[in-house]
């Protein structure tokens, strides 16, 4: 889009058959389709890391998504909290969020300096040095949400269940680290 703007104003101020390759490309919408929607269809069905992969995020998501929908629903029936109360609890959560992108350059800084202790490709990060982050954060994540199942009944002290709500942090920071390295 941005080159075929370019190619346009170059052609409009000089005059040239001066083109974008996709101004060029004349293929038909359900082409770009298939083409699309069938390189994904195939590398998920054909590739096991794809599809294990496919399968451990969409898992994590679901998780995450039944956490965030039951934390209202667990402190109005459980601590009697208002609707305004639990959206301060949702609150912590956000806060968690933003120290969770806070933190993420820093992986990135961890990631990129590896690059040093590569001996097999010189120059290029090593993959596994992204796991610095997301093993610590999978095991915060997975005890974050069991303190929160264990501990949100009336009888337990209501400041033992807030900490997995601080704790809820590192889910956010897992999905940052598992969005970077889908990107990679």
């Amino acid at each position: 889009m941005i080159l075929a703007k370019r190619a346009r104003a170059l052609r409009k101020k000089t005059s040239r058959p001066i083109y974008a390759l996709s101004e060029c490309d004349k293929s038909s919408l359900l082409d770009r389709l298939k083409v699309s929607f069938g390189r994904p269809a195939k590398m998920l069905l054909t590739e096991s890391v794809v599809a294990s992969f496919t399968l451990w995020i969409s898992f994590a998501w679901g998780i995450l998504f039944l956490f965030f929908s039951s934390v209202v629903t667990t402190y109005q029936t459980a601590y009697n909290f208002s609707l305004f109360q639990t959206g301060l609890v949702e609150l912590a959560i956000t806060v968690g969020a933003v120290v969770g992108t806070a933190v993420n350059p820093a992986a990135d800084e961890l990631y990129l300096r590896s690059k040093v202790r590569n001996k097999e490709v010189k120059g290029k990060p090593i993959p596994e040095a992204r796991l610095y982050t997301a093993v610590p954060g999978s095991l915060l994540f997975t005890s974050g949400l069991f303190w929160f199942g264990w501990t949100c009944r009336p009888e337990v002290s209501l400041s033992v269940n807030h900490g997995c709500v601080k704790d809820a942090r590192c889910i956010q920071h897992c999905k940052d680290v598992h969005r970077v390295l889908m990107e990679r």
